[in-house]
């Protein structure tokens, strides 16, 4: 059976399932495999979950009517998903280009779900971007498109991220979760979860309208989740689930350049140069 015969299969199920069902399932299951080791995930590979929520938003309750998702239909999806593979369109040739092309792909898009957010990458955030003025471009079109300076979204973020941590379960959860442990605002709050977040309509526009946007199905088994940008969903009861510990890593870890790279053009991208030249005289420096 052709990879895309595989994947009809797959979206002919999704579409008769309710979408926000799923998701919260799949989402509990991200949680309880993202505590164990990689020899433990018996087949639950974090990459296929999360690629399972993003074709359960495109594809998923259009066949009316719907049906909830269960343990069982997660199940068998997840196993569909596995089996989607094929023969890799990088390796056909069998030559050192190809090969190259597999791993790095690979790395990119898998590698960081088998590895926690350490301290060197929260301090190499800090560093770069908290402790540059207010003044600075850089930190202006952070504050422009995030409604929040670098360093009040990144202990927002580390708030956040403390109390996922804390047990597998902290999944959904309602902005006084973060006012409760802080001294920030309400509206500070709320800034910084809203600007994290989508609801399931604007998720749906969102991965249909993003530039990056992949069309082809197969390539999309490859690529980095673009639920990185939007890490958390939200709905009209004031809840916000949090897809995965992992993808949220992954947001602190990236958002502050990817925010200076794609709405900040060459001017911000040459000023953080400058920036990320100066970081590295510092740490030559101090280990000298």
């Amino acid at each position: 059976m052709s990879f895309h015969e595989k994947f009809k299969r797959v979206r002919n199920r999704l579409s008769k399932i309710e979408t926000m069902s799923l998701i919260h399932l799949c989402s509990i299951k991200l949680h309880e495999i993202e505590n164990k080791h990689i020899t433990e995930w018996e087949g639950w590979v974090p990459w296929n979950l999360v690629l399972l929520i993003k074709w359960s938003v495109e594809y998923g309750g259009k066949q009316y009517p719907t049906r909830e998702a269960t343990k069982t239909v997660i199940t068998k999806l997840i196993n569909l998903m596995n089996d989607l593979p094929s023969e890799n369109v990088f390796l056909k040739d069998n030559g050192i280009g190809g090969l190259q092309k597999f791993v790095r792909t690979t790395a990119f898009q898998q590698f960081w779900y088998q590895t926690r957010l350490n301290s060197w990458e929260l301090s190499r955030q800090y560093l770069l971007f908290c402790e540059i003025p207010p003044e600075h471009q850089i930190q202006k079109n952070f504050k422009d498109n995030h409604g929040l300076d670098t360093r009040k979204f990144l202990e927002l973020c580390l708030l956040l991220w403390t109390w996922i941590g804390k047990n597998q379960n902290n999944i959904v959860f309602k902005p006084s979760v973060l006012s409760s442990v802080t001294n920030f605002t309400t509206d500070e709050i709320l800034t910084f979860l809203n600007s994290i977040s989508l609801t399931l309509d604007g998720l749906k526009i969102y991965l249909n309208e993003r530039k990056q946007r992949i069309e082809n199905p197969y390539f999309q088994l490859t690529e980095v989740t673009p639920l990185v940008r939007f890490p958390l969903l939200r709905d009209d009861q004031g809840n916000y689930l949090v897809y995965s510990r992992r993808v949220f890593e992954r947001t602190i870890a990236s958002i502050f350049y990817d925010t200076t790279k794609n709405t900040g053009g060459s001017p911000l991208s040459e000023q953080f140069a400058s920036l990320f030249e100066k970081y590295i005289e510092q740490n030559i420096s101090s280990s000298a």
